[in-house]
């Protein structure tokens, strides 16, 4: 189901108890990925959900933005106390600390990244908006062989005619022929990777498919889809769901084994 963001944002903007969430809080305001991996200290007591947000903005230059309809609708409103301590932690640490500390059942906040703006609603809201992203995954394919490889693999090939001379002759035997054991092991190693790359890539798009409700994808009547495009997953779904895609892309890059330097 689509929703239109920009009256519901506008509509936030006016109910908003504090002018610094609808204004840049410094001067020249550090993008939002920055901005909440800056170490902050936050000391609450029985503060007001607004002014413990208000706090967090002015100390990291975050620009917030608050969907405050979709916070009354949880029934979560901008005077509940919260109180915490929390000293050198990220900015993106405390505001998670201070929204799971008003949360209620049935009623998680959570924070959107929009460009250089920082969003707060709650899951149920974004769950009702779709919206298509390009996710690039050519950092978690595997790498090319290194030149070391390169050479095992040319030793290899060239071995293998040899032994099979009495059968067939190597390519690069064929007069009017420029192919020889170094070309046919670089083709063997292209195709090897393109076929691994694909095979990763169908597995990371499993991956994908498997996040969140099942209900929410088109196989099981939803609205969300993935299609691979080369090294890249084309997904449409929920803004929860795509939360979750994002945390769990960010795990994969964590654990998988790192890329090798080639020489």
């Amino acid at each position: 189901m689509f929703h239109d963001i920009s009256s519901r944002a506008a509509f936030a903007f006016a109910l908003c108890t504090a002018a610094a969430f609808a204004e840049p809080t410094t001067d020249s305001a550090l993008p939002a990925h920055r901005s909440l991996d800056l170490k902050i200290n936050l000391t609450l007591a029985r503060a007001p959900l607004s002014a413990a947000l208000h706090d967090i903005a002015t100390r990291s230059g975050l620009n917030l933005v608050i969907d405050w309809p979709a916070l009354r609708d949880a029934r979560i409103a901008g005077d509940i106390p919260v109180t915490l301590s929390l000293q050198a932690v990220p900015a993106r640490t405390a505001l998670d600390a201070v929204l799971q500390s008003v949360r209620r059942p049935g009623a998680t906040l959570v924070h959107m990244i929009e460009g250089d703006v920082v969003r707060i609603t709650t899951e149920l809201a974004l769950s009702r908006e779709i919206e298509t992203r390009v996710y690039r995954c050519t950092d978690l394919l595997p790498t090319a062989l290194t030149d070391s490889e390169r050479g095992d693999l040319e030793s290899a090939v060239t071995r293998f005619w040899r032994s099979n001379f009495a059968v067939f002759a190597p390519p690069w035997r064929y007069p009017r022929t420029k192919v020889g054991p170094r070309e046919e092991a670089g083709a063997i190693a292209d195709d090897l990777k393109r076929s691994l790359s694909a095979r990763r890539m169908e597995q990371i798009a499993g991956a994908v498919h498997n996040v969140g409700a099942r209900t929410s994808w088109q196989e099981f009547g939803g609205l969300g889809s993935v299609t691979i495009v080369g090294d890249t997953l084309v997904v449409t779904q929920s803004l929860d769901q795509h939360l979750r895609i994002e945390s769990l892309l960010a795990q994969l890059r964590h654990r998988l084994p790192t890329a090798k330097a080639t020489r």
